[in-house]
């Protein structure tokens, strides 16, 4: 069979379906392993304990994870019939199967939107198999996919799946079938209803036989947006935050999505000088799919709505870029888009020149394109999301099910949404004072697992909150999880954790040889070694402190019969600071003197030649990191730490 009738042939739909249903396998199989490893964040979260709660009959479930009944965070409509599964299963998964699905078969679309611009532009057998190599390519192994759903749960990717059939079927004249899944973009709440509002626009914009049906998609799904934040939906956007300067110059200014875009209409340059600051995030976002098909008719509405809406958002405290410019799930529902979009660009092109060559040569390109990418960036998706060791995951799970859904627990952002599955339970990010919304809570801090957004100091001082209180009770400790019972005094009241405290315990922090002793209090836990550790090792490490270039006095409270060895050091430059012997068989305090002369903060992968994404830097600073080494058969004993800027006169040692 010559190439132009395989290129209509059922098999080669067969084909690419297989190709795509293999994806979604793999997709799933990554979840698999991320829900055995129970990494599974704070997003996630919010939509597991809502999905749980809509299952058990609570159609308006209130999410203790956000603080507000869970419709007002986004007004994912969609929740509510995914919820029906909740009667059949209740396991994480689900929601994770449904991501990956639709993910997968958004790509599966996007090529066979391909092979129709194929089969319509009549191109050469060779031209056509090259194009139909780069789409396949493309889709394929585009790494922000992987990383998109990787990220918990979001409705973006399942978005996705609806744009992409609203544009195709748009394409191919079925009119009512475009409308209808618009419409179902935007089920997924308001951000969604964005990217509905660019979907109208560049069907208008594609064909003008299609105006009527574009001014209506965008009329009636800004209309959505518009409704949903009268109505008190959309808190989860932060518009006022994240968009307020764009209305009239000053951060967090109460406004509205009206005056947001009015205010990006009355100030283009604002709006470019943004952009232009951001040119990297743009092009890593729109790399993989080499980015020529954002200018495709068909693909620039959608796409510059993402743009526009992820690279001028300034974060949740309205005062800097946000980390929603990464590639990754806030972009989730466009990377589809891209390659149908590059096939016509190119075929265009090759039109306009008149060489076949060159239609050839760009879809070379492209697929070397999306393979550099991909073995730039794919590699590290595992250890990028998956941070929890299958020990943990199992005590977590055991965790879980011996908690009775009457106790609140508070957890770890990095592992919270495993634990998500109970009418009461928050995340632990940092200093915050948590709201009390049972007579029973249970504290899970998990310092060094998951994707955390609360720094060590913090998930520290916690530990020694509720080591200092007389409500708490301590369940378990390891180098990777601590457990507390808290009974509050007042239901109405809050529970504060994370504050910095300027001395924290030692037995916060992990060790290899040593075990915990908990005392009364902070300052009477330790980490201790009793001539017990057949090998040397570690008494303490991972003691991490971020803190900009100067001078400090770091202050240990401890006791060595045996001779033991203190490292101060740069963790972020793996360089030795300082270094002392210490024995001493009675209690005392050590004060070491150090200059942390770089800062700049760790090292971070920020991709392979060409092939570059800027890793978000979320510190400028370095980490201090302090440690105790002891040799075997050590006798030794350490109880508090602390940190401490020092101005140059009062750098002492003792």
């Amino acid at each position: 069979m010559r190439l132009g009738g395989w290129l209509a042939s059922r098999q080669l739909i067969v084909l690419l379906g297989g190709i795509f249903a293999v994806k979604a396998i793999v997709l799933f199989a990554f979840s698999c392993y991320e829900v055995a490893h129970g990494a599974l964040g704070g997003d996630f979260a919010v939509f597991f304990q809502a999905w749980t709660l809509i299952a058990r009959g609570d159609f308006n479930p209130f999410s203790t994870v956000t603080g507000q009944p869970f419709w007002k965070d986004h007004l994912a409509t969609a929740l509510w019939p995914l919820a029906i599964a909740g009667l059949v299963t209740r396991s994480p998964l689900f929601l994770k199967a449904v991501q990956d699905i639709a993910g997968a078969g958004a790509d599966f679309i996007g090529v066979l939107w391909a092979v129709d611009i194929l089969r319509s532009a009549r191109v050469r057998p060779r031209t056509a198999c090259a194009l139909l190599i780069a789409a396949t390519a493309s889709l394929l192994f585009n790494p922000w996919t992987f990383y998109a759903n990787a990220f918990d749960f979001h409705f973006y990717t399942i978005g996705a799946l609806f744009l992409m059939g609203s544009l195709w079927s748009f394409y191919k004249g079925n009119r009512l079938g475009g409308v209808l899944c618009a419409l179902g973009i935007c089920t997924g709440g308001d951000v969604n209803a964005t990217y509905a509002v660019g979907v109208g626009a560049t069907v208008a914009l594609a064909d003008r036989r299609l105006w009527r049906e574009g001014l209506f998609i965008v009329a009636a799904s800004f209309a959505a947006i518009v409704g949903m934040h009268a109505f008190g939906a959309g808190v989860g956007s932060s518009i006022s935050e994240a968009y307020g300067y764009l209305a009239d110059g000053r951060h967090g200014s109460v406004t509205s999505v009206v005056s947001i875009v009015r205010g990006m209409a009355g100030h283009p340059a604002l709006v470019l000088r943004v952009l232009w600051d951001q040119r990297l995030r743009v092009y890593a976002n729109l790399g993989p799919d080499g980015w020529i098909g954002y200018f495709s008719p068909w693909a620039i509405g959608p796409w510059s709505v993402l743009l526009l809406e992820n690279l001028l958002h300034r974060g949740m405290s309205g005062t800097g870029p946000s980390r929603f410019a990464l590639p990754g799930f806030q972009f989730a529902a466009g990377y589809s888009l891209l390659v149908p979009g590059a096939t016509g660009v190119i075929i265009w092109l090759q039109r306009l020149l008149r060489s076949e060559r060159v239609a050839v040569a760009a879809a070379t390109l492209l697929t070397a394109n999306a393979l550099g990418w991909a073995v730039a960036w794919l590699p590290g998706l595992p250890a990028d999301w998956v941070s929890v060791p299958v020990g943990l995951a199992d005590q977590i799970r055991q965790l879980d099910r011996s908690t009775g859904d009457d106790v609140q627990v508070i957890a770890s952002q990095g592992i919270v949404g495993g634990v998500a599955d109970r009418p009461f339970v928050e995340q632990f990010f940092g200093r915050w004072d948590y709201k009390v919304y049972s007579e029973r809570m249970r504290v899970v801090l998990t310092t060094y697992s998951g994707i955390q957004v609360a720094s060590v100091e913090e998930s520290a001082a916690a530990i020694a909150r509720l080591l200092d209180s007389s409500r708490s009770q301590v369940v378990s400790t390891s180098n990777d999880m601590w457990v507390f019972d808290y009974r509050p005094d007042d239901r109405s009241g809050q529970l504060s954790l994370g504050y910095p405290r300027v001395t924290l315990p030692a037995s916060a922090f992990p060790t290899d040889v040593g075990r915990r002793v908990v005392g009364r209090d902070s300052s009477h836990t330790s980490l201790e070694v009793d001539g017990g550790n057949l090998a040397a090792g570690f008494l303490l490490r991972n003691a991490y402190f971020r803190r900009p270039p100067g001078e400090y006095d770091v202050s240990l409270s401890l006791a060595a019969r045996d001779a033991i060895v203190i490292e101060i050091r740069d963790a972020s430059k793996d360089l030795l600071v300082a270094r002392k012997e210490f024995l001493s068989p009675l209690p005392r305090r050590l004060d070491i003197a150090v200059v942390l002369p770089y800062s700049g903060g760790d090292r971070l992968y920020d991709g392979l030649g060409p092939f570059i994404s800027p890793a978000w830097r979320s510190s400028p600073y370095d980490a201090l990191e302090i440690r105790i080494w002891v040799r075997p058969h050590a006798h030794a004993r350490i109880w508090t730490l602390a940190v401490i800027s020092s101005p140059p006169a009062q750098n002492k040692t003792r």
